[in-house]
């Protein structure tokens, strides 16, 4: 059993899958997706909680957008981003890497040198 994982491992090229650039593409995705992403979340969690509620602060999302930037800038927007850029970027590495050597496992004939990026 042992020379069937050696020889396994011979045959896949393993090297570029436990470097560090997939986690990084990864990590890059995943705050990407984040930035862009969270003022949309704040917004829409504030238009949700606001039906608990028996007094409508906000009419809509553009309203509860511009309403949010004009009282509180930026940082209101981007109020919880701290935890969700832990969450997307190391999700995002995660995904990156697994599926990139899942990818060489499962379809090992179609492997792309690393020299070609």
């Amino acid at each position: 059993m042992h020379s069937a994982i050696s020889n396994t491992e011979d045959q896949m090229n393993l090297e570029p899958f436990f470097g560090s650039l997939q986690l990084l593409c990864g990590g890059f995705a995943g705050s990407t997706a984040a930035l862009c992403t969270t003022p949309f979340d704040v917004v829409k969690t504030r238009v949700q909680l606001q039906a608990l509620c028996p007094i409508s602060k906000y009419d809509g999302v553009l309203q509860a957008l511009k309403e949010i930037f004009r009282q509180e800038g930026f940082r209101g927007l981007y109020r919880g981003l701290s935890p969700r850029l832990v969450m997307y970027i190391s999700q995002g590495a995660i995904f990156f890497t697994s599926y990139e050597f899942l990818k060489t496992i499962m379809f090992p004939e179609q492997e792309v040198p690393a020299s070609s990026f």
